[in-house]
């Protein structure tokens, strides 16, 4: 989709459609704002200190469409590992994380996730 900001592969093309500023500008704007809690006003001035002149109501709409997609796009990858129960009869998921460390979830409590198509395969034999 043409309008999406993250890179893809590093590679950053031009504006979104219907956007005049160029893709970086807008993505550097939106980072700013989520990364250091900036006010609208500030990220402005920061721009215009760059020679940017925008608006800081553009600042909130950019905000507004595109911070969706950065966040799926910095949702850590877990690879999972195998599936466990308890003694209390819980059932957890261990995973390996993109750091490479070992990460437990209780599956009854893991929220915030999609779901996918692809199949579950553990690296070891589900213990139940």
């Amino acid at each position: 989709m043409l309008g999406r900001l993250p890179p893809v592969n590093g590679l950053l093309l031009g504006p979104p459609a219907g956007y005049r500023f160029p893709r970086e500008v807008i993505a550097v704007a939106v980072r700013w704002y989520l990364r250091y809690g900036l006010s609208y006003r500030d990220v402005e001035e920061l721009l215009a200190e760059r020679g940017i002149e925008v608006d800081h109501v553009t600042v909130y709409r950019w905000v507004q469409r595109f911070t969706s997609e950065f966040i799926d796009s910095a949702r850590p990858i877990v690879e999972p590992y195998s599936l466990r129960r308890t003694r209390d009869g819980h059932i957890v998921l261990f995973v390996v994380n993109d750091r490479g460390l070992l990460r437990t979830y209780r599956v009854d409590r893991i929220t915030g996730v999609r779901a996918t198509t692809q199949t579950f395969t553990p690296r070891y034999r589900v213990e139940f």
